[in-house]
């Protein structure tokens, strides 16, 4: 990567975990082979480099703030005459405050687009029961009212869009990526589709999670983008069915995760299909993942704290997911659990992707080029990734995980190893 130097004294970043893969980032792309791996390395889609900043500090507002400020003129080019939304994570409804988007974080974005004039913004989401309003009210949100002119809404109010996804909700081990084309429906927010009017940033702190392996930005936005019924928010409307869930149900037949599952790790792979599918049309034109406490364990909702006290943010929403993934280690967390991160089992494999395999939703994304995925082309204006795993060790907040320099991944993470290699599209 290129030294960058700012108030901070941007330092080299890592390339990817482990002392063999930093090597083998000095030979050209096609010449390496990862580590323990015959293959050679696949040519990355995208040759450009992507510019992601990481701060560091005690000030948790600050940090958002000034994770924002590298990259100031071009977020307000980016942004132009568009009104703002703001994306945020409300999985628990407000009633597990770390497993939501903390209001540090939107006040630090808001603080950032007032001071470069932005100020028509809108904070937009939708929680099962028809809770939203009642999450932005118990996670304190609608305490930036005081400060800033921010409207709030249900996702559901600029109405939906019908959009098929491969039917996770019904997979078995037999049916593994047997279908041809995505038949399930479910109805996504017209706000986050492109071409959208608004321009959305996705703001999440980074979590462990059950189906995807983590939460960073983009999952925020695709499995966030399935709505309820819309009769919930906008009285009198028809509505359409309430098929929020099915972006949800992989575990409908699962019966064990806690050891390789066929049934739940196949209803997985649909569902990381189904995000790659969507990313042309849901992913963030910005991404902030707060990383100022993520969460470890059981998440999205259940875990315990991880205390980095870091932000990262971009205007290239893949690099900066890549970042948050190597900041949580979780190439070193899927080896603890007994998985393989660099694992891709489809004989259809000839070449090893410069990154991991995990999450395998990214992976689909770096392999089409829809954003920077290779750390190595990736410019981290900051402290080294490589240097936030060294301080995990003393960052847990469960005594039992002390000492690890990596979030502890979900207990079923075994059974999320999906091992789909080639990327799936809809036939017709």
């Amino acid at each position: 990567m290129k030294q960058k130097l700012n108030r901070r004294c941007f330092l080299k970043t890592s390339a990817l975990a482990g002392g063999a893969v930093l090597a083998l980032n000095r030979l050209p792309i096609i010449n390496r082979v990862w580590a323990g791996s015959n293959l050679p390395y696949a040519t990355p889609p995208l040759s450009t480099t992507s510019q992601v900043s990481l701060v560091t500090g005690t000030d948790h507002v600050d940090n958002i703030f000034q994770a924002l400020q590298p990259l100031k003129k071009q977020i307000a080019a980016a942004i132009g005459a568009r009104p703002v939304l703001i994306k945020p994570n409300c999985v628990s409804h407000g009633t597990t405050a770390l497993a939501d988007t903390p209001v540090q974080c939107l006040e630090g974005i808001l603080e950032f687009l007032k001071s470069i004039g932005k100020t028509d913004v809108t904070i937009a989401e939708n929680c099962c029961g028809g809770l939203t309003m009642a999450a932005f009210s118990l996670n304190n949100y609608l305490t930036l009212l005081k400060k800033y002119p921010v409207h709030f809404k249900e996702l559901s109010q600029e109405g939906a869009r019908e959009t098929l996804i491969w039917n996770s909700g019904t997979s078995g081990a037999s049916s593994y990526r047997s279908a041809l084309n995505p038949t399930d429906v479910v109805y996504t927010a017209k706000m986050l589709l492109k071409p959208r009017k608004y321009f959305v940033i996705s703001a999440c702190r980074p979590k462990t999670h059950n189906y995807q392996v983590a939460t960073v930005s983009y999952k925020n936005m695709g499995m966030g983008s399935a709505l309820e019924n819309q009769t919930m928010y906008v009285p009198g409307q028809s509505g359409w069915p309430d098929v929020k869930q099915h972006m949800h149900w992989v575990a409908s037949n699962a019966g064990s995760t806690t050891s390789f599952n066929a049934v739940y790790c196949s209803g997985c792979q649909d569902l990381c299909d189904t995000l790659f599918m969507l990313a042309p049309q849901l992913g963030p034109d910005m991404a902030v993942v707060d990383a100022y406490q993520g969460m470890e364990g059981s998440g999205p909702i259940s875990g315990t704290a991880v205390n980095q006290q870091a932000a990262i943010a971009g205007l290239d929403w893949l690099a900066v997911d890549r970042v948050a993934v190597e900041i949580m280690n979780v190439v070193a967390g899927v080896t603890a659990a007994g998985g393989d991160p660099t694992a891709y089992t489809d004989a259809t494999k000839t070449a090893q992707w410069p990154w991991p395999m995990y999450p395998a939703a990214l992976n689909y994304c770096g392999q089409a080029g829809y954003g920077q995925y290779d750390l190595s082309l990736i410019d981290v204006l900051g402290p080294s990734p490589a240097s936030l795993q060294s301080a995990l060790a003393t960052q847990h907040a469960s005594s039992s995980n002390a000492g690890l320099n990596y979030y502890a991944l979900h207990p079923s993470i075994l059974s999320e190893m999906v091992y789909g290699y080639t990327l799936r599209y809809p036939q017709t």
